[in-house]
């Protein structure tokens, strides 16, 4: 009988095991789907702010001036149509979309396939002849050419002739004049929709995510360029072309340039590669924890950069000197007396002291930076109106 019974319970153990494994299986794919789709609305809420911006920022301009921006488009949209309200729509230039536009009335900005809900975006102006005016985004992208008219901005199609190399605004909310402008470059990456995935990524998920910066997100414009060849090595370190990179970044405006270089975790478990900061400039490994982008903008953004709370002792042969860096000092501690008591051992060099016990410049799996290190990042983004 035991015989009998066990083989009467290897099939139902098979079958609930198969089962209790298609049902992992659902869960993953359901969580990468409603990531995906959390990513994909959050790059479709900074296309259309960053539209909205720079179409009223352009009609402020005088009358007649001219400028030409690279939008970056949300994966799965294939066609942008634009509506100007004030002027016959042309129905033979799209019927399908026209009939949409009759259902939505108050919409002017409309979206193919539709799951992308339509929007109502302020100082649109089109030509007579091209209303509506529908553009189908080349690699992820669309290039407007923005005419002020005074009242509104007349939007036009460009031909993306050298689209691959554009400036592309992924997120804009001002002139570059008043804003911190931030661009993204990528190395190793085979498909833009791949690095266009990453920036969304780093921008929604861990720029922003992080206390001062997400207080701060309307001072902010980012960039990217999608051009993958910056004659970098990959080694203990990651070292690049400066010039490559220089030309690259200033196609954008920019203060800050992030390099991210996409790498394997795999591989990388194999053999580490160092994230690394000097001046404006961070060269991030994509397999490293996703926070150390804001590790290593500690390293750059202040106006006085952050030093690493951890101890090395490869700064000790660097001569490392605690007076260059608000974070880092010696007994009693002095410089943050007035924000905190705290004078903890250990700030890059072991006889040098932190104020904080932990903070992302000691550990990146600590989402935040502390007191003291929020003072001078507040610095500069205080700075910005």
């Amino acid at each position: 009988m035991a015989k009998k019974a066990q083989i009467i319970t290897r099939p139902i153990l098979v079958a609930v095991s198969a089962f209790m494994i298609g049902l992992l299986m659902f869960a993953g794919i359901r969580t990468v789907v409603k990531f995906n789709e959390r990513q994909n609305q959050m790059a479709y809420d900074n296309f259309v702010t960053s539209l909205s911006t720079a179409l009223n920022n352009q009609r402020l301009q005088g009358v007649g001036s001219l400028r030409d921006l690279t939008f970056s488009v949300p994966g799965g949209i294939e066609l942008v149509c634009f509506f100007d309200d004030n002027k016959e729509i042309r129905a033979y230039r799209n019927n399908e979309v026209v009939e949409y536009k009759n259902n939505y009335p108050e919409y002017n900005v409309f979206f193919s396939p539709s799951k992308f809900d339509p929007e109502q975006v302020d100082y649109v102006s089109l030509r007579n002849d091209e209303n509506p005016l529908c553009i189908e985004p080349v690699k992820g992208k669309i290039r407007l050419g923005l005419q002020s008219e005074g009242r509104a901005t007349q939007v036009t199609s460009l031909v993306p002739e050298a689209i691959a190399e554009d400036c592309i605004s992924v997120l804009y909310q001002g002139d570059p004049e008043e804003k911190i402008d931030v661009v993204f470059l990528g190395y190793k990456y085979k498909t833009s929709a791949d690095f266009e995935k990453d920036v969304n990524d780093r921008i929604n998920n861990i720029m922003f995510k992080i206390y001062p910066f997400g207080d701060h997100k309307s001072k902010f414009n980012i960039y990217r360029v999608d051009k993958f060849d910056l004659g970098c090595e990959v080694g203990g370190f990651i070292k690049c072309d400066s010039f490559e990179i220089q030309k690259l970044a200033s196609k954008c405006p920019n203060d800050y340039v992030f390099v991210l270089v996409d790498r394997s975790v795999v591989v990388d478990a194999l053999n580490p590669v160092r994230s690394s900061a000097i001046g404006n400039l961070a060269k991030v490994n994509t397999a490293d924890d996703k926070f150390v982008l804001m590790h290593e903008f500690g390293h750059t953004f202040p106006l006085t950069p952050l030093a690493d709370e951890y101890v090395d002792v490869w700064y000790e042969s660097q001569g490392f000197d605690p007076s260059n860096f608000p974070n880092c000092d010696t007994i009693p501690c002095s410089k943050w007396s007035d924000i905190t008591d705290n004078c903890i051992q250990g700030c890059s060099i072991n006889s040098f002291y932190r104020s904080n016990d932990t903070s992302i410049m000691r550990k990146i799996s600590d989402r935040f930076f502390g007191s003291v290190n929020e003072r001078e990042l507040l610095k500069v983004l205080e700075a910005y109106p």
